[in-house]
């Protein structure tokens, strides 16, 4: 027992062990990048010639019709998820931990669903028990920044259903948090503050909550389908073929949550002028391919009015 619990003990730690033997390996792979401060935003500028946009955000940036052109079979990426990236330890009964694979931020995780869900369901009782299961040995859990993106609108690169553990993000003021304040205030939102950790239970509950407050719950069910608000999705390399539908009517929201608090931010667009961003876009941090897209951001002064546009 004392062996088991040694195990689930400090999940930093087996994330730094993780990572430097990926490293070695070669199967994490850090995006050159350079990092700058702008007008209290942190861009992470990509150095690569071209950075590829991910499937969704082509589909998105494409339109319809490219979809419909190049209609192909995507392969689920965590199907199966490289073992050299996954906390073995972990036995979670459904969901894998592992190393967000290519990188740029330290201390990135993952937490998949075994089995495949799309990135358009609502978080479960299972998945806050998971993270729940995860941190409850952390000397400091407050310290892991947990974001999930929900639907094509929210910043999401992948169909396969994942929730992100980002260590020590820095990107939120501690002695707000301590104080209960919302510092969302410039975009819709739904804010809950803990006074102590929550169990999971409690967690779901103020999801739950929140969700409600938004109208976010149910979604807008449309007669007619398009084919272009398809994705075709393989799975279990490739034996079993499905079709994922990732229409608009499935409500974009993206979740922001510490032991500290909640965060839910309905979403109506997934970027300006192909300027796009996941939860993290909301802690005015946001990743750029090129100069190009920097130019747009500088010269639109997207720097004020990109999160009340999303």
């Amino acid at each position: 027992f004392e062996r088991e619990r040694e195990k689930m003990r400090n999940l930093l730690k087996r994330t730094k062990e993780i990572t430097e033997k990926a490293l070695k390996k070669g199967t994490l792979i850090k995006l050159p990048h350079k990092k700058l401060e702008y007008k209290g935003w942190t861009i992470y500028l990509s150095t690569k010639e071209k950075a590829k946009p991910s499937v969704l955000e082509e589909k998105i940036q494409g339109g319809g019709e490219k979809v419909k052109k190049e209609k192909e079979i995507v392969r689920d990426p965590f199907s199966p998820v490289d073992p050299t990236l996954v906390l073995k330890e972990e036995t979670l009964p459904y969901h894998t931990v592992a190393l967000n694979k290519f990188q740029i931020f330290p201390n990135h995780l993952l937490m998949i669903t075994t089995e495949f869900e799309p990135q358009t369901n609502h978080i479960t009782k299972e998945d806050f028990e998971a993270l729940h299961t995860l941190l409850q040995n952390e000397e400091k859990p407050e310290e892991w920044l947990i974001f999930y993106n929900r639907g094509i609108l929210s910043g999401a690169s992948q169909p396969h259903k994942h929730i992100q553990l980002l260590h020590n993000a820095n990107h939120f003021d501690d002695d707000m948090l301590k104080r209960g304040q919302n510092q969302f205030e410039d975009v819709r939102c739904a804010y809950r503050h803990f006074k102590q950790p929550p169990t999971a239970k409690e967690w779901q509950e103020a999801y739950l909550s929140c969700l409600n407050e938004l109208q976010l719950m149910v979604d807008v069910v449309e007669e007619k389908k398009k084919e272009e608000d398809y994705i075709q999705l393989a799975i279990n390399n490739g034996e079993k073929v499905i079709d994922v539908h990732f229409g608009k009517h499935y409500l974009s929201y993206n979740v922001l949550m510490t032991t500290a608090y909640m965060v839910i931010i309905p979403r109506t667009h997934e970027n300006y002028k192909n300027v796009s961003g996941n939860s993290l876009i909301f802690f005015k941090t946001a990743y750029l391919r090129s100069n190009d897209e920097l130019e747009v951001f500088k010269n639109h002064n997207l720097a004020e009015t990109l999160l009340p546009y999303l």
